[in-house]
């Protein structure tokens, strides 16, 4: 430590009672004060073709040597640590200068951030140590550079400073805020392109603390490369323009994005780290539109919003409570989710949407609370869901999994869209009775191409009359569970796989069914219900393939493949029947009863060496089907899901041989 101190320079390193400081990254500054002999070396975040973080920005090196560099040795080290070219014209300030016989030059400072301000430059250097401002703000008019561990101390003013001018870029410095006002940074109304760049706040955590307040048409504000540890961190106020936060660290915070009122045209959210307790993002009302994008860590809300026009995750590594709260039918925006992984224990929902578009691809999203993952339903807007190449998963064996709609008895549900090339997985654990996907009173939707596993009750199409109708079910693979039709019409189930093993997880309870069809909600009864093309195979003797209540005439069933070790694959809650007996009744026409040659279904291998193509041509809607090169993965893993097109005879079950 001695040798150290003696080298020291402005007591950077150690306090001038010998004490270390406790230096933030933010404080590294490349050439520390300029003076040439404390150096500190940067890598620079690398992101790959997806915009994907595959290198975080860090510090490599800090080093002190025990001479001044100049000439050719100077030269290389500004080159080796990337040192910013320094503004000969700058004002500098000094905790021993002085604002009467100084002059703004490096060798003789002024004291105060004012007296740099009141003469003509663009920057002005604070060097290290502690600027204090008294109990009052501090208005910028200028950029305010640190260069070294430079802290601006405020104490009962409401804000540490208020910016005034266009294009103000505040960097490298420590604000110590009051303990009784707001303490932060207040960017002043139709301020434009301001840049705050490596700040710290530390002091206050008073509930009604900000670090950053936005205070109307702010456009082109970046905030980057930061740390903040206080409450209501970046608290946009109404008719806020452009913000951007990037390279943040936030942690301990109630709300870490606060934009609170109409209206913020654009938000640009990326690359942060969190570690809160609180919301990430919280806004009251009409926010046009936020991105998020590569940010990692955990937090109880992602995004709490009464509205939002459009609110897009990419890349988002992340824990949560909650991940999403949106609600308010103001305007039909949309949510779209890519490329994100999320881990959650909730005991409510961890997505909650309202009235709006979702959007969801390559998403990995594992729930271990007992609450359900996606709450969606719209009753005023015609909205859209769609998911695709996505990973649904439920570790909790008392918890709900997807949930679009309302419940039965509310009114028509204008939801519409498709999941696709999914998997949802459920616990797969004895005396659980999750719901897989549940489609309450939803018209014109599409499951294709999924994989389900672990649930009881893997689908459920439920509404309580005629108006709710129109869901395909095609190529899907669901294993141990039963497809549940209640109330809806027009429901097609064609050309899926059904395979329930009560010996190959006999830890896991089995369904009673695999496929149930027409069965009531009240007294509504689905119609033309279609089922066609499928494979249903049951490995519990005591359990039959299909279970129909209160038939209807129009319920149409054909070209389906049937085995039950049991042999009988119908009960209609009275009786049960084998195929031969339920076709004598008029049922059933080109469908059989044997025992499918499955390639591997110990290992989730469905697809047939023997191929059946008895199947029925029902066009182009059907035509596509699973290819074996299709990957499902382990249950933590995302599909890749591989697609094939019918030949010309067709094949029955999911897959396309």
């Amino acid at each position: 430590d001695a040798t150290l101190i003696a080298a020291d320079i402005n007591n950077y390193l150690y306090a001038s009672n010998g004490t270390p400081n406790q230096i933030p990254v933010i404080s590294l500054f490349q050439d520390v004060d300029y003076e040439h002999k404390l150096f500190t070396r940067h890598a620079a975040q690398v992101l790959d073709g997806n915009n994907v973080e595959t290198y975080e920005p860090r510090v490599l090196d800090i080093v002190l040597y025990n001479t001044v560099k100049s000439g050719t040795s100077l030269t290389t080290c500004q080159t080796y640590y990337s040192v910013p070219t320094e503004d000969l014209t700058a004002k500098w300030v000094s905790i021993s200068g002085n604002d009467t016989t100084g002059t703004g030059t490096k060798a003789l400072p002024y004291l105060t951030i004012s007296k740099a301000q009141s003469v003509t430059a663009s920057n002005v250097y604070l060097k290290t140590g502690t600027h204090g401002l008294g109990a009052v703000a501090l208005t910028v008019s200028k950029n305010i550079i640190g260069l070294g561990y430079s802290i601006i101390n405020n104490f009962g003013a409401s804000n540490a400073m208020l910016i005034s001018a266009n294009n103000t870029r505040c960097e490298n410095f420590i604000i110590d805020g009051t303990t009784t006002g707001n303490g932060g940074i207040r960017i002043n109304t139709s301020v434009t392109g301001v840049v705050l760049n490596r700040i710290k706040m530390i002091n206050p955590r008073i509930a009604s603390a900000y670090v950053i307040r936005g205070n109307g048409s702010n456009t082109n504000t970046t905030i980057q490369n930061s740390i903040f540890n206080v409450n209501n961190t970046i608290y946009i106020e109404p008719n806020t323009g452009t913000y951007n936060v990037i390279n943040c660290y936030f942690g301990e915070t109630v709300n870490c994005v606060y934009p609170i009122v109409d209206v913020l045209i654009n938000m640009d959210i990326k690359y942060n780290k969190i570690n809160t307790t609180g919301r990430f993002i919280y806004s009251l009302y009409n926010v046009n539109e936020i991105r998020t994008t590569g940010n990692k860590g955990s937090c109880y809300y992602l995004m709490y919003s009464n509205d939002y026009y459009l609110f897009s995750s990419k890349n988002d590594v992340m824990s949560v409570v909650k991940l999403l709260r949106v609600s308010a039918p103001l305007v039909v925006g949309t949510c779209q989710i890519e490329n994100s992984i999320i881990t959650a224990n909730s005991d409510e929902y961890i997505l909650s949407i309202v009235e709006k578009n979702f959007l969801a691809n390559n998403l990995h999203i594992t729930q271990s609370g007992g609450g359900s993952v996606i709450e969606m339903n719209s009753a005023t807007n015609s909205v859209v869901c769609n998911i695709e190449n996505s990973l649904l998963r439920n570790t909790n064996k008392d918890g709900d999994w997807l949930c679009f709609g309302t419940l039965p008895g509310t009114t028509l549900n204008k939801v519409s869209g498709y999941i696709k090339k999914s998997k949802i997985i459920g616990p797969k654990e004895y005396g659980s009775s999750n719901h897989g996907l549940i489609l309450w009173n939803t018209l014109n939707f599409e499951i294709a191409f999924n994989y389900f596993d672990g649930y009881p009750l893997p689908l459920v199409l439920k509404a309580p009359g005629a108006d709710y109708s129109n869901v395909l079910v095609h190529h899907n693979l669901f294993l141990r569970g039963k497809v549940t039709i209640k109330g809806v019409d027009n429901s097609k189930i064609i050309n899926n796989t059904f395979y329930d093993n009560y010996l190959y997880a006999a830890e896991f309870e089995p369904a009673n069914l695999n496929l149930v069809v027409n069965y009531d909600v009240g007294t509504e009864h689905p119609i033309n219900t279609i089922v066609r093309n499928n494979i249903s195979v049951m490995m519990n003797a005591d359990k039959s393939n299909i279970n129909i209540t209160t038939p209807d005439e129009t319920y149409i069933s054909s070209s389906n493949v049937y085995y039950s070790v049991g042999g009988d694959i119908i009960t209609d809650g009275v009786n049960t029947y084998n195929l031969t007996e339920w076709q004598g009744l008029g049922n059933e026409t080109n469908s059989v009863f044997t025992n499918p040659s499955f390639n591997n279904p110990n290992n989730n291998e469905f697809w047939l060496t023997t191929p059946i193509t008895t199947g029925e041509n029902l066009g182009s809607t059907y035509s596509e089907g699973l290819d074996a090169s299709t990957d499902w993965g382990s249950d933590s893993e995302l599909p890749v899901v591989v697609t094939k097109q019918q030949g010309a005879s067709w094949d029955i079950g999911a897959y396309i041989h």
